[in-house]
Formats: structure tokens, C-alpha cells, sequence
């Protein structure tokens, strides 16, 4: 009787090959550069870069341009001298947003002898010169300026005269 050689199927077949285990660190250094590569194109995408020389509003936010803002006392903060909302007490204080304002004939804003609550934010301050602010205060108590753009290249600057 012929004994036969039984094929072990719960054994895997094991190939010996010459250059064991160099492809396989190809292939990983190739994996971890492309998995780099698709990190660092997706933190670029995700920075928003803001060249201070540019005379062109940044789009991080939408601006509706108007002209300078002068608020001189509490009863000044109105819609007409750009406020859109708020009531100016300590939780709901008057709201300055989302203005592009150029101030080369005036300060961008100005606010003077007010004691309510108000906040700027989010507004792009430009093209003052030499004789213009981004944003003056003069006697003003409570007051927030928050994520606002002013451009160095544009001279715009932020002046406070606090009492």
C-alpha cells in the first residue's frame, strides 16, 4: 500500500523569498509620506492667510461698506450711526459688526462720553493715513473691540483717551 502525503489545508503556504522585508518598508515609508502629504494640504486649506498691505477687504467675514461712524453720548448709539442690536446694558450690550469702513476723511470709528455696554466686532478698519484711526475712544467706559481687521500698511490705529 502507497502511503500518500496529505495536504494540510490549516497550514498556510510560507514563500521564502531573497529580498525579505524590504518592499514592505517601501511601501511603508510611501504610506507615511502620502498620509504627510494629505495632512498638510488640509491644514494649508484650512488657514486663511491675511496680507496687511492688502487695500482689499479679507472674506473670512462678510462687510457691508458704509462711511464713518461718530457716536458721541449713550443716545448716539442707533442704527443711523451703525449699531445692529443690542440694548447697551451689561448682557445685551449695543452691537458695531460687519462694517467695512475707509477712514480717509474721518476716524472709522469714534466714540466719545458713553457709558453703556457696546462691542465692535468683526469689522474691517482701513485707509486712515496719518491723521485718521481705526478706532478712537475718548472718555468711554465699557467698551469691547473684538476679531476686528485694521491693516498695518493702511496707518489705520487704535487711539484710547480713557478717563
Amino acid at each position: 500500500m502507497m502511503l500518500m502525503e496529505e495536504k494540510d489545508e490549516s497550514r498556510p503556504y510560507i514563500c521564502k523569498c531573497r529580498d525579505k522585508g524590504k518592499n514592505n518598508g517601501i511601501k511603508r515609508i510611501g504610506l507615511i509620506v502620502l498620509i504627510g502629504a494629505i495632512v498638510l494640504i488640509l491644514c494649508l486649506s484650512a488657514i486663511s492667510i491675511v496680507n496687511p498691505n492688502s487695500k482689499t477687504s479679507p472674506s473670512k467675514y462678510t462687510y457691508i461698506s458704509r462711511g464713518p461712524i461718530l457716536i458721541d453720548g449713550d443716545a448716539a448709539f442707533t442704527p443711523a450711526n451703525g449699531v445692529t442690536g443690542g440694548s447697551g446694558a451689561p448682557g445685551d450690550p449695543y452691537i458695531i459688526n460687519n462694517w467695512d469702513i475707509q477712514a480717509s476723511t474721518a476716524h472709522a470709528i469714534e466714540i466719545l462720553n458713553t457709558s453703556a455696554y457696546f462691542v465692535i466686532r468683526n469689522c474691517y478698519l482701513h485707509d486712515g493715513g496719518v491723521n485718521y484711526n481705526g478706532i478712537s475712544f475718548y472718555n468711554v467706559q465699557n467698551g469691547i473691540i473684538e476679531y476686528n481687521v485694521i491693516p498695518n500698511g493702511s496707518d489705520a490705529k487704535l487711539i484710547f483717551h480713557l478717563k
